[in-house]
């Protein structure tokens, strides 16, 4: 991985090639289904690596998908989840992915939302 903004772009870069919908950022309007890239907490840390510094950086992936209804919404979500797990670049751990909600996107109608949490270490 490379250092904080690269690899984040490198996470959006990987998902978008794989036909996964992702934003290296929180877009103006939510567009689904897709993935916003943006950093956990705690976002770096610090941990020597023998005689020098290594750093772990982390980042949360909101898997956003349409919710028709409770059951294709589920399953939507479900199917996203699956693919982003498979299109994730080398060198990420996966250190959570929460449990599916629904959720409110106004004029886009509802979604559900899920959240895998990522940690890699980075090069410096």
């Amino acid at each position: 991985m490379a250092l904080t903004t690269e690899a984040r772009d490198e996470i959006a870069t990987a998902l978008n090639a794989a036909g996964i919908r992702a934003f290296h950022s929180a877009p103006a309007t939510v567009t689904m289904p897709s993935v916003i890239v943006v950093p956990a907490e705690p976002y770096l840390v610090v941990n020597r690596i023998g005689h020098g510094l290594g750093y772990m950086a982390a980042w949360d992936l909101t898997c956003i998908a349409q919710a028709l209804d409770n059951e294709s919404g589920l399953a939507n979500v479900e199917t996203l989840l699956d693919n982003v797990l498979t299109a994730l670049p080398d060198g990420m751990a996966v250190t959570r992915v929460s449990r599916p909600m629904l959720d409110d996107f106004g004029a886009q109608g509802s979604g559900y939302v899920s959240q895998i949490s990522v940690t890699a270490q980075l090069r410096g």
